[in-house]
């Protein structure tokens, strides 16, 4: 454990003054000095700074605290990494102090690995600007519009074509063959010799939050597809691609002050726009986002906002991402660029203010694109549906589920109970799910199949028209053509098939209808349709009286009585269920 004393030493070497200069404009007042506060908006300065006490104050927003709690706030360091950092400043080892019970394990390890990673840069950066092994990867980033100056503030570099040449490197430097392994900058093939693993590569050296080298990432500089065209670092003590953000050490200062962070998918999209300005956008190390990252943005951010090609690939990905992120507590928009442009291809041929005004106008909503997506995905409603509401279910607030349950009843043109309903039954995982929607649609777009049958029976074989009666009321039929007809039938019991049905020019009637007369009179399903229809009937009952039950204004007597009344329903339901397996007879038609 490290002493109190020492925490002390550390905190009275550092001049206050001259770290939050480093971070935020800071004036001489007295005998302090002044600041706006960078922890909250405002026009007069309110923050004011102690240096002979190592204290600031904010008399706006009363943040106050030392060095260590401005790191901790302002750059959004743990304890361990402010503490750590300021002992970099003051000129303390902190090495020999490692207990794991106060976050400081391994720290003599994680040390050693930032020093090898930070003179691996340094032979990187020689390759490529000086060495003439660097041509190639200098003529890649030429043409790929990069400027030396966009380079070096990256400090990009190159792996150079030799393949123990870091190695060598390094060795000279003092570090052995199992640590340059256990860092990942070189790797032993199956006959056990040991080569630099980032040779031919143009090299993206990638930085915690406190600025520490802790990994690499390289891109070849042709197109060969028997290789990897980028290659990480692999997993080690410093390095968890899972918990990094290419250029978020760079970017930090610029998100915290617009509280919004551009998320894209490269090294070259956050590299080209920095290049043109635009210096608060970040990149996942090659893979997707990950609940980690998210956290991490959090803590700088109000809103992330997402930004993929407008190719198949990057929907997919703009999708896969906005489902990974829909439990964070973080807000997040996405944006989907035009023409099939990446945000590298479209800054650099339009620079930063088209750029911008373009993320403006193309922001969407999560729910927007999910809508958007999966119509397009699925033209199966209850597929659109089940993939749609798989999203919502994850939302971790009910106002903002009860949001998008409207968005989604409104683009699908339905009811918000029946939306409702459908997502009660899709998280209960009832096997009725679909059957609300399935039933509204099928009232749109004509008569339901039941309904159908039903009278194309009837007309078939009007004896029967009697037992249709006795079963089957006016009220229970939904569609207005077919009961007209019904009704005519029923005042008209003496009439022909032909007769009943020239008083209907509904053709889908009448086609039923004449394909039920020429068939075998043994096959007309005859009475079963009667009672499939008034089961039928007292479905849509039911479900009638279960949206009722969703209104949030509803006393407690009129839900009792809903209740009983549902109860009934379903027992009359079940006495007509019976009487269909009475008749032995399976409809083609389904509900």
């Amino acid at each position: 454990m490290i002493p109190q004393e020492v925490i002390d030493d550390i905190l009275n070497r550092i001049s206050l003054v001259d770290l939050i200069s480093k971070h935020i404009e800071v004036k001489k007042s007295g005998r302090n000095y002044l600041a706006l506060c960078p922890f909250h908006n405002e026009k007069t300065p309110s923050f004011s700074i102690n240096d002979e006490k190592g204290f600031y104050h904010c008399f706006g927003c009363k943040a106050s605290g030392n060095a260590a709690k401005f790191l901790m706030e302002y750059r959004k360091m743990t304890f361990p990494e402010a503490l750590s950092e300021l002992a970099k400043i003051a000129g303390v080892d902190l090495s020999k102090y490692s207990a794991s019970d106060n976050g400081f394990a391994g720290l003599k390890e994680k040390k050693r690995f930032y020093e090898i990673n930070k003179e691996a840069m340094v032979y990187f950066s020689q390759i490529l600007f000086k060495d003439m092994s660097g041509e190639e990867a200098r003529k890649y980033l030429k043409r790929r519009r990069i400027s030396s100056e966009t380079a070096k503030f990256f400090r990009i570099g190159f792996g150079g074509t030799s393949w123990n040449g870091l190695l060598d490197y390094l060795k000279e430097k003092g570090y052995g063959e199992e640590e340059l392994l256990k860092v990942s900058l070189v790797s032993k093939n199956e006959r056990g010799n040991v080569y630099d693993r980032f040779k031919d590569r143009v090299v993206f050296p990638i930085f915690d939050r406190s600025n520490n080298v802790v990994g690499f990432g390289g891109r070849i500089l042709d197109n060969n597809k028997d290789i990897a065209k980028y290659l990480n670092t692999s997993e080690n003590i410093v390095f968890h691609k899972g918990e990094l953000l290419f250029a978020l050490n760079f970017a930090s200062d610029e998100i915290t002050k617009q509280r919004e962070c551009l998320i894209v998918e490269g090294y070259m999209d956050v590299i080209a726009l920095f290049q043109n300005g635009i210096n608060f956008a970040v990149a996942p190390l090659g893979t997707s986002l990950t609940e980690n990252q998210l956290a991490l943005l959090k803590r700088y951010a109000d809103k992330v906002t997402f930004i993929f090609d407008g190719d198949s690939a990057g929907l997919k990905a703009a999708n896969r991402a906005l489902y990974i992120s829909a439990s964070s507590e973080i807000a997040q928009e996405v944006v989907i660029l035009p023409q099939k442009s990446d945000p590298y291809d479209f800054v650099m041929a339009h620079g930063r203010d088209e750029f911008l005004a373009m993320v403006e106008k193309k922001r969407l909503s999560p729910i927007d694109f999910k809508l958007k997506y999966f119509s397009k995905q699925f033209k199966d409603k209850i597929k659109f549906l089940t993939a749609i509401f798989d999203y919502v279910a994850k939302i971790p607030h009910i106002a903002t589920q009860e949001d998008y349950l409207k968005r989604i009843a409104d683009f699908s043109d339905n009811d918000i109970s029946a939306i409702k309903a459908e997502y009660d039954n899709f998280r209960k995982r009832n096997r009725n799910f679909g059957s609300i929607i399935k039933e509204i649609d099928d009232n749109k777009s004509g008569i339901h199949p039941i309904e159908l049958d039903f009278i194309a029976a009837l007309c078939a074989e009007p004896s029967l028209i009697p037992e249709f009666s006795r079963i089957v009321s006016p009220k229970m039929i939904e569609n207005g053509e077919v009961r007209e007809l019904f009704e005519f039938a029923v005042n008209n019991a003496d009439k022909t098939s032909k007769e009943i049905l020239d008083s209907t020019t509904n053709e889908e009637i009448i086609r039923k209808s004449s394909q039920y007369i020429v068939m075998d009179p043994e096959l007309n399903p005859g009475i079963v349709v009667a009672y499939r229809l008034k089961r039928l009937y007292i479905k849509r009952l039911i479900n009638k009286n279960i949206k009722e039950l969703q209104r949030s204004d509803l006393n407690k007597d009129a839900r009792d009585k809903l209740l009983e009344e549902n109860q009934k329903l379903s027992l009359n339901r079940e006495k007509i269920d019976e009487a269909i397996k009475k008749f032995d007879y399976e409809s083609k038609s389904k509900e």
